[in-house]
This record gives C-alpha cells, structure tokens and sequence, in this order.
C-alpha cells in the first residue's frame, strides 16, 4: 500500500510467540502470522502544509521528509522557479505532492481540501512581513484573514476527515513589554499583520468552542523570533549575515527578543503533530529573551572566516529605534516544558555556527551574492 511504511520492531520474535497460543496444534505457521520480514505495517497519515514554501515550511518538509512517517502534500502561490533548488531536490526524490493555488480565493481551499483528504492540515500560510504590512493595500490585508476563514468554513460546514489543524499565529500579538505570554493575555497588536493574527486567533477560539458535527481540532502556533537556514532576506538573521560578509554597516534596535532555530520550531511542530488532536495555544520559544544587538554578536562571531570579505569585527553597532516595534519578547514555555520539550538557547555556539553554515550553504544565499 503506498500509505503504509514498513517500521523495524524490535523483538518482534517475543512479541510473535505471545500472541499465539502455545498448543501445537494451534500454531498459524503463515508467512503474515510469523512476520518473516520481521516488520510491521504503520499507516502514514495525510499532511497538506498550506504555505509550505516559506521560510518555517522548507524546514519543516525537511523535518518530516527525513522522518519518513508522514504522506506530504504541499501547497503554495510560488512558481517552481521561485523555489530553490534543495526543497525542488527534496520534493522529486521523496514524491511529494505540490500544487500552486491561491486558497483565500474560498471555492480554491474548499476543492483542495475535498481532493487532499488529509488527516492533519498545517496553515503557515500568510503574508509575513510586519513592517511591510503598514503599506498593505485591502487585498493584501485581507489576504490572512480569507484564508482563516475559508479553512474554518470547510472545517464546520463540509464533509472531511481532518482531525488536527495547525494554524501559525504570531508572537507579535502580545502588548507591549509583557513578558510570559500566557494563552489568554488580551492582545496588543502593533502593525497590520499582527492584527490579522490577533482577528484569527479570536476567531479559531470562537470556532473550538461550538458545537459541530465534525471532530477537528485547532491548534494555535505561536513561533517567537526564528532563525536558520532558508530565512528570508528581510529577516534580522539574514541581514546580520548579508552585511557582515559584504563589510557594511549594521543599524541595531533596541529591543529583547525570545530568539528559537527554526530547526527546534518544526521539531516541536512534529512533536505535537504525534500527540492526540487538542484544540490549544503553543507558544514556540526559549522562555527567555536576548538583546538583539548580544544576538546579532553571536551570529557574527559564527561565520566563516573565509565567507568575510573587509568586516572589521571591532566595528560599532548602530541603535535604531524604530516604530511600532514591540521592545520584549518572552514565551510562556510551560507546555513545552511539561512535555519535557527545552529548545537550545542561541548562545551556543555550536548550534548557531551549524544555523549559520546551513544558511550560507542554501541557494538562495548563493544566488543573492
């Protein structure tokens, strides 16, 4: 069957001998009944990652690709030429499915979703960047919010088989300054983008609440600050180390943020991906926060020598305060912690010199030198 894998099983010979009866004439001496092949069959479960081209999606299909036990199919706006050359390498080695629709468009996510069958939906889908949003025209605005709202249309009015959705939220939607985090704080967005967060949210709240024929249930991501390889050009990460090795200037501002590798973030993404479906919050942080100039100093000190072309690393950084910026960032990591989950903090530096290398080594950092 293609859904199914064939997964070691340690013991299988003690596991064999105590499910027969110990009776010679009650021995089932069948190929299937002894398991010659000393495996057992484990049904793969449907994942259909909406946005699955973007910064936390090319790290997650990595993620799950090398896992084995899940059946992919990716959804996104991007054409294959924007899509670089490791995750296209990924995809046509491991078959995994891909199709280009825009799903805010609500008869679009209503035909993928009917043809996908999925067992578990992953909604990373979004226009992402917070500063940018302030220049949003209605479209764009509008653009988050329709595709919440198309999946929730689905989830409640449409036959399915869903039984956990994954929606990414933000941790820009917490006031200003606090610190912690918890699940119900009453939001404080500062741009656009984060208010698109903070109307989705209410809403999944709303939908976990009523009562409705279907089993699904919705689980509320909140990634803080990542970083790591496949970071895209606007992000802090990939600024700190596009400057640094083109030797420019580097304007800091002064802010504390809950830094995470993104390789921890989709590690805890197929964690819970594993456990049974919960309609719940997830912060995904550290649970502790770092300047953002201390963290820009650890990303350079990380980088290759042979990458630097006329860095001076005793030169300054700039402080640049900037609007609408929220100055702390700390999760409220219980859950985590609970489920025995401690993400490594970005001031090892073997972690981050691995982050940094893996960057450097994409195609896309390639291409844009």
């Amino acid at each position: 069957m293609e859904n199914e894998k064939e997964i070691e099983t340690e013991n299988w010979w003690y596991i064999r001998i105590k499910e027969q009866k110990m009776t010679k004439g009650q021995f089932d001496f069948s190929a299937d009944s002894i398991n010659l092949g000393r495996k057992k069959k484990v049904k793969k479960q449907k994942v259909l990652i909406l946005g699955g081209f973007g910064f936390i999606g090319k790290n997650l299909i990595e993620r799950l690709v090398k896992t084995k036990d899940w059946e992919i199919c990716i959804v996104d706006r991007l054409d294959r030429e924007q899509i670089n050359s490791e995750i296209i390498s990924c995809l046509r080695s491991n078959n995994i499915l891909e199709r280009k629709i825009d799903i805010s468009i609500e008869n679009n996510m209503q035909i993928l979703l009917s043809e996908k069958t999925p067992d578990i939906v992953i909604n990373l889908a979004a226009n992402a960047n917070p500063l940018k949003s302030f220049d949003w025209n209605d479209t764009e605005f509008n653009n988050n919010l329709s595709i919440v709202d198309n999946l929730l249309y689905f989830l409640q009015y449409k036959e399915h088989n869903i039984k956990q959705v994954f929606h990414f939220s933000s941790s820009m939607v917490i006031p200003d300054g606090f610190t912690g985090l918890e699940e119900e704080v009453v939001m404080d967005p500062k741009s656009p983008y984060a208010f698109t967060k903070v109307v989705s949210e209410n809403a999944i709240k709303y939908f976990n609440n009523i009562k409705r024929k279907d089993n699904a249930k919705i689980c509320v991501v909140r990634p803080f600050t990542n970083y790591g390889k496949y970071c895209r050009d606007d992000m802090f990460f990939s600024q700190i180390i596009k400057k640094t090795i083109k030797g420019e200037d580097l304007r800091i501002y002064p802010a504390m943020r809950d830094f995470i590798n993104v390789k921890d973030t989709v590690m805890i993404l197929e964690t819970l991906m594993r456990q049974e479906p919960q309609d719940r919050i997830i912060n995904i942080g550290i649970g502790d926060s770092m300047a953002v100039s201390e963290f820009a100093r650890c990303v350079r000190n990380c980088i290759p020598t042979e990458c630097l072309r006329s860095y001076d690393s005793s030169g300054s950084l700039e402080d640049n305060v900037r609007e609408n910026e929220v100055k702390r960032t700390i999760a409220n990591v219980s859950k985590l912690n609970a489920m025995e989950i401690f993400p490594v903090f970005p001031n090892s530096r073997n972690e981050m010199k691995k982050a940094v290398v893996d960057f450097i080594n994409t195609s896309d950092f390639k291409k844009g030198e």
